[in-house]
């Protein structure tokens, strides 16, 4: 059995690494359209299991041949989400697994029939946030007779001793990623009640909640995606109060709703001397240079799931955190650690038949916890859990 990894960028490279590392598939077909990506790759390891190809996967006669010249396995998609679609179809057409890391359950229900009748898993949302998340979710719902409430929160950060220019941030992600999420609608549960907050007012200081993390400080947490789908996959239908949220040093808040009402970071094409730009990437052009890492700094991912319910009459509240940071031997950021290792995992575990379910799965029930916290462990990720009643 092969795995490809589609796409060679931060999170594509670690996952290569830990299929070298960890992983017993026959081949390791790493793949990008950028030469210099594949050079890496091809420099990185001494190992005759992994083959670097330049390729454009918008080449479908090029992606069918690859996906017909290896042995079917997995495949780990992590190429901009609009490729998904493609791909995803491609790979189960072909006889392929298929894992990637994004919001995508949905894309790809219509591939859940071919799928299952194929004897193939689907593997969306498996990276850190969504993924550990919901593996995290998905154990502390299991061991709750009813749920009452239900928080994530997840931070890519620099840790303290990295934190020197005005805001606090540094880029461990596509930062044109982070400008959409920072100008996207969220949806909450507050005493009951669902809550839609418009795209311009998730930094509104109304919505902040405020969380402690040790040897870090408190953190602002501001709403960030829409809590529905999850409370439908868990088959929660009352829940007091819930969301998801990403985490930041305080005041980062400030800077960004007022970006946000301005209507700054609204994806739209502005004329500058004659020539068309996108708005937003120009905020990007103009703000990245600033916030990156130099080679001695590390980043840091913070994710938290807080439960509350119900157990044999008593409410009891449990709480997941994982902290990790950049490896500066290997140069991985934690951000690319939680996310290619972890779909790599996925990659391996449907290998082995340790997630067995075929058609479109989730992390939150078809990841088994107990292996996947032993596969963290052996990387170095650590998620600690306790409960209080």
């Amino acid at each position: 059995m092969d795995v490809i990894v589609l796409g060679l960028g931060m999170q594509g490279r670690a996952a290569v690494y830990d299929l070298v590392k960890f992983g017993a598939f026959e081949h390791i077909v790493a793949v990008d359209s950028l030469q210099n990506s594949v050079d890496w790759v091809k420099e990185k390891f001494d190992d005759p299991r992994v083959i670097a190809l330049k390729m454009d996967v918008n080449n479908e006669s090029a992606l069918s041949e690859l996906l017909h010249k290896y042995a079917p396995g997995v495949v780990i998609d992590l190429l901009p989400i609009e490729y998904i679609p493609r791909v995803s179809a491609a790979a189960i057409e072909s006889g392929w697994h298929f894992v990637n890391t994004y919001y995508t359950r949905d894309i790809q229900r219509k591939l859940h029939s071919e799928a299952v009748s194929r004897g193939l898993t689907i593997l969306p949302e498996f990276g850190l946030d969504p993924g550990i998340d919901l593996v995290m979710a998905g154990d502390g719902i299991s061991r709750l007779d009813k749920v009452l409430e239900y928080f994530s929160f997840g931070a890519g950060i620099p840790e303290p001793a990295a934190c020197n220019n005005p805001l606090n941030y540094k880029i461990s992600w596509i930062f044109d990623g982070v400008l959409n999420l920072y100008y996207s609608a969220a949806r909450i549960v507050s005493d009951g009640k669902f809550i839609t907050i418009p795209r311009d007012e998730i930094f509104n200081e109304k919505w902040l909640r405020m969380r402690h993390v040790d040897r870090v400080g408190t953190l602002e947490c501001y709403p960030n995606g829409d809590i529905t789908g999850y409370l439908e996959l868990a088959g929660v239908r009352a829940l007091r109060n819930g969301g998801r949220y990403s985490m930041r040093y305080p005041g980062h808040h400030q800077f960004w709703y007022v970006m946000a009402k301005m209507g700054l970071l609204e994806d739209k094409t502005v004329r500058i001397d004659g020539h068309e730009c996108s708005q937003r990437r120009i905020i990007a052009q103009l703000l990245e240079p600033h916030l990156q890492y130099s080679d001695d700094e590390r980043d840091m991912v913070i994710l938290r799931v807080e439960l509350k319910g119900e157990k044999d009459g008593q409410e009891v509240e449990r709480v997941y955190e994982m902290i990790d940071y950049r490896d500066l031997d290997t140069g991985f950021f934690a951000m690319s650690r939680t996310v290619g290792f972890v779909a790599s995992v996925g990659a391996q575990m449907i290998q082995s038949g340790v997630i067995h379910k075929r058609g479109v799965c989730t992390p939150m029930f078809d990841v088994p916890y107990e292996p996947f916290l032993e596969e963290l462990d052996r990387r170095g990720l650590s998620i600690k859990h306790s409960t209080v009643t």
